[in-house]
């Protein structure tokens, strides 16, 4: 039915069913089992059909729609060369408003045919046509199944493991059936659809607050992570720093009478008041000589009274390394700035250490207090729903007979049967 919602209370002759209209200026009808009006909030006739909507007439419910034609083989092929080839297949053959997207990926995968595959990695559609057209079939079957109330209520679910190592129900549908997807996951059934309806919106407000809470916490766990790898990446940084700084070193001691002598003749050619562009040719004219000093001397960076030798130790294996010399001093001072250099590196290194466990003690009772304060808060919360939902499911002493409030807001109640009749008189 398009925009009516029919609320069917009660079986039987006793049944009383609820309308509300979503269109136009809206309206609500009380009926009988028959369909005769009892109470209308805005009586009204129907300009078109000249209908009226007022107590003792008839409501005219629409018919139920039934289920559209199903496609022809030759229409599903055509329909799959012409749309979007990168959709999936569940998707290129939904019919909007009839069949679920759940319910269609079912009946795919009970013809063996794969629901997510793009439309476009599809090979023989011809094929593929034959299959669609049987599932869509599946489909209608199922559908009709489910309107004759040959159905049970499948929720299924996911689990999320909290820091605690307890574990978190996240609902995440519900279906009359159960599909072929949730088959090998976990799920709840029930003996009915409508209470399967009713286990998923009962929890739905706390589901909500459970996964913010989860969110907020997995958000402070992120950053207390991100502090520990901030501080172990300095750590690793002063590390390496102090084990450069003594490689370096090392490989001066080891060259120490190459690298006072190419100090010799870069400050030689210095002393001689010799330009910088002059020294690099020189330099350059040295190497194609084949000088062995020269060949050494990878870089000039005489702006900053140094220069870059490439050294290496003489045991197999160990790959050359270019090593920053400065000028002002000789291959002994140069590695005695280098060590002292690892002497600093290795005491910061030692105070980051301390410091870093302080900050990541810090952080850990900053996401601590966080997560523990979500969850109180979550656990009132929750209380509290609970709490309204009793209070406004606590049954009134009026609710075990038949009533209604009238449009002069009158409450009018009758028995369902004599007794009830008689108890009523006795009030």
């Amino acid at each position: 039915m398009d925009r009516i919602v029919d609320m069917q209370i009660d079986e039987g002759d006793r049944c009383v069913h609820v309308i509300v209209e979503l269109y136009d200026k809206g309206n609500i009808v009380l009926t009988d089992s028959s369909y005769t009006i009892l109470n209308v909030l805005r009586p009204r006739t129907d300009k078109n059909k000249d209908v009226k909507f007022s107590v003792n007439q008839i409501y005219p419910m629409p018919p139920k729609r039934e289920l559209p034609e199903l496609p022809t083989v030759k229409q599903v092929a055509d329909l799959l060369q012409v749309c979007d080839q990168k959709a999936p297949l569940k998707r290129a053959i939904a019919i909007p408003g009839i069949f679920s997207g759940a319910l269609i990926e079912h009946a795919l995968r009970l013809e063996n045919m794969p629901p997510d595959i793009q439309v476009g990695d599809i090979g023989r559609k011809d094929l593929c046509a034959k299959g669609v057209v049987s599932a869509l079939d599946t489909a209608t079957r199922i559908a009709y199944e489910v309107r004759s109330g040959r159905c049970y209520g499948f929720v299924p679910y996911a689990t999320q493991r909290r820091l605690d190592g307890s574990e978190v129900e996240t609902l995440l549908e519900y279906n009359p059936c159960l599909f072929i997807q949730h088959e090998g996951g976990t799920y709840h059934s029930f003996t009915t659809f409508s209470e399967g309806v009713d286990a998923y919106y009962a929890v739905l407000d706390a589901q909500k607050q459970q996964q913010a809470a989860l969110k907020i916490e997995k958000e402070a766990m992120k950053r207390l992570e991100n502090v520990r790898k901030d501080q172990y990446r300095r750590i690793l940084e002063l590390e390496y720093s102090r084990e450069e700084k003594m490689l370096m070193a090392d490989l001066i001691i080891h060259n120490k009478a190459l690298v006072d002598s190419a100090i010799q003749v870069i400050c030689r050619a210095l002393a001689q008041k010799t330009s910088w562009e002059d020294v690099e040719r020189m330099h350059l004219e040295a190497i194609h000589k084949g000088d062995y000093v020269a060949r050494a001397i990878v870089k000039l960076d005489l702006k900053n009274n140094r220069i870059f030798m490439r050294l290496r130790e003489e045991l197999e294996g160990m790959s050359p390394k270019d090593v920053p010399i400065s000028i002002d001093t000789n291959a002994f001072g140069n590695a005695c700035k280098l060590y002292h250099g690892m002497k600093a590196a290795a005491e910061k290194a030692l105070r980051t250490g301390v410091a870093a466990q302080k900050a990541i003690k810090t952080a850990e009772e900053k996401a601590n207090t966080t997560i523990k304060k979500v969850r109180t808060m979550v656990l009132q919360e929750t209380a509290g729903m609970r709490a309204s939902l009793v209070r406004a499911r606590k049954e009134m002493w009026f609710e075990k007979f038949i009533w209604f409030i009238s449009s002069e807001k009158y409450m009018v109640i009758t028995g369902r049967d004599a007794t009830q009749n008689e108890l009523l008189v006795k009030k």
